[in-house]
């Protein structure tokens, strides 16, 4: 792994090109239809055969696939810009994912990820030791990634309750969890086009003992080059702009107590997380 600056970027990715040139018409507006398409009819479709024709095939063959592992110098953001392997990207994810995690697993009744996608970040978790004995719920919003779940976890031997999950449609939904769960996402709810108070309440009426967001956040970004690209690239994606505003409305109806960790990671680096960890009060 190796730190590079930022005036480099352009030697390494088309990106940055990309954003500055990029117009309004090229917003690519994304309908739920579309999300479906790119994910349970293209990516999860993609795991699912993988594990049909390697049936023993681990969830970790299978972020070496997906997450390019084997790409050369790959370009990421870990706080500053490094080059590295796909591997070392993954696994300082992993780890940051951990870290956090870790703090609230004392008194904790079950580890849940909400928006699981095919389950990587949370089967990765589970094989730490400290993770190991955590009941897993994995609520996703495709077929094919609550099936590729269930596959990959049987294959690693450890149980876990799978179910479908829509964040868009929160009304018709009926999720039941212990008290004092841990739940986390990961990359997933900036799909979303408005982060709603009715939301957080939904999943605060689950009685957690900690909400840990891995999001994308529009609103985190200063008024630097680097900040505004980032802007830029989620208008381009059409990629929510109001988690931090929702949140934050919360934090001061006295509703949740939260704290905010702003642009820690991107495997993309034009699109790093923010950590917002946030309870009850």
């Amino acid at each position: 792994m190796r730190e590079i600056d930022f005036k480099s970027i352009e030697k390494y990715s088309k990106i940055p090109n990309l954003i500055v040139s990029s117009s309004d018409e090229e917003i690519k507006f994304k309908t739920q239809q579309q999300v479906i398409r790119e994910f349970n009819d293209e990516k999860w479709a993609k795991v699912i055969k993988l594990i049909e024709e390697n049936p023993n095939i681990s969830v970790q063959n299978i972020d070496n696939i997906m997450d390019d592992f084997e790409k050369d110098h790959p370009f990421f953001f870990n706080k500053k810009f490094y080059l590295g392997s796909g591997k070392e990207r993954f696994d300082l994810q992993i780890k940051i994912y951990e870290d956090i995690i870790g703090r609230y697993l004392d008194g904790a009744s079950c580890l849940v990820e909400m928006g699981a996608g095919y389950g990587s970040k949370i089967l990765n978790l589970a094989t730490k030791s400290e993770f190991s004995k955590l009941p897993l719920y994995a609520f996703e919003y495709t077929e094919n990634g609550c099936k590729a779940v269930q596959l990959l976890s049987k294959n690693m031997g450890k149980r876990i309750k799978v179910g479908l999950f829509d964040f868009n449609n929160i009304i018709n939904e009926d999720i039941r969890l212990p008290e004092n769960s841990i739940i986390f996402t990961s990359f997933c709810l900036h799909y979303l086009p408005d982060i709603s108070g009715r939301l957080i309440q939904f999943i605060l009426n689950l009685k957690p003992k900690i909400i840990i967001n891995f999001e994308p956040c529009y609103e985190s970004h200063p008024n630097t080059k680097f900040g505004e690209m980032c802007k830029r690239y989620i208008e381009l994606n059409d990629y929510n702009k109001n988690i931090r505003t929702r949140l934050t409305e919360a934090s001061n109806s006295e509703s949740i107590g939260l704290k905010t960790t702003d642009n820690i990671f991107g495997g993309n680096p034009f699109l790093p997380m923010s950590i917002f960890e946030w309870s009850s009060l």
